[in-house]
């Protein structure tokens, strides 16, 4: 968001009205759900959806059965008085000097993204990843479901957008079969593993680039304070 507040200024200096529209972040995306659910709790509220805020869950077309509360109000529309030429002066904005030094405060990335990035399209390969899924594959079928083939980690018939007493049972004992094999746990230590030496390689890098990030972190909270906002 502090990019975007130099970018407002810059805007008001040549007439254009832009407005910041501050970003509001939810704990329930702190929640992992690589290979779905694999919690009770995760399980018991959305079932097989990616846990999500309920006004995402409208904008996502997410159904929910037997929903007791009402649908979120939807969001004010910003900006759209903005005309062709007032964006052509937020686009000229957004590359100058004082964006992108903003931009610049949350460091930059380096060669061992294409190193990390690689383990995520490999490790799946790994052998005790192959026998991680068999044995949750193995506890589906003792419990009556069927793996689903393109998507490790859920049965067939799951649904990601739908939250009903079906999904939520289904994903329940999903999650029983991943505590007993100890899906996550081995899938996620094998996924360590291969990315130990890539940052150990990198660390004093990462380290830096940490600082840097921080840095821009107080930076950025400073200039939304400036507008009057909390967040950056």
């Amino acid at each position: 968001m502090a990019g975007t507040v130099r970018l407002a200024e810059c805007a008001a200096k040549e007439g254009v009205e832009f407005t910041v529209v501050g970003s509001r972040f939810d704990p329930v995306y702190t929640s992992e759900t690589e290979f779905g659910p694999w919690t009770g709790a995760q399980a018991e509220t959305f079932g097989f959806v990616g846990p999500m805020t309920d006004r995402d869950m409208q904008a996502n077309g997410v159904v929910r059965e037997d929903a007791e509360t009402s649908a979120a109000p939807p969001r004010e529309p910003v900006n759209e008085h903005l005309t062709d030429e007032d964006w052509a002066v937020i686009d000229e904005c957004a590359e100058s000097a004082e964006v992108k030094a903003v931009d610049a405060l949350y460091g930059s990335g380096g060669p061992w993204e294409e190193q990390l990035a690689a383990v995520e399209t490999t490790f799946l390969e790994h052998p005790d990843v192959q026998s991680a899924v068999d044995e949750l594959g193995t506890c589906f079928e003792s419990e009556g479901l069927t793996p689903d083939p393109e998507l490790i980690g859920f049965p067939e018939g799951a649904d990601t957008a739908l939250i009903s007493e079906e999904q939520v049972r289904m994903a329940l004992t999903t999650v029983a079969c991943k505590d007993k094999t100890g899906f996550t746990e081995k899938v996620a230590q094998v996924k360590a593993d291969l990315q130990a030496p890539v940052i150990v390689t990198y660390l004093d890098e990462l380290l830096a680039q940490r600082k840097a990030i921080d840095d821009g972190l107080a930076e950025a909270r400073s200039l939304a304070a400036e507008v009057g906002r909390d967040d950056s």
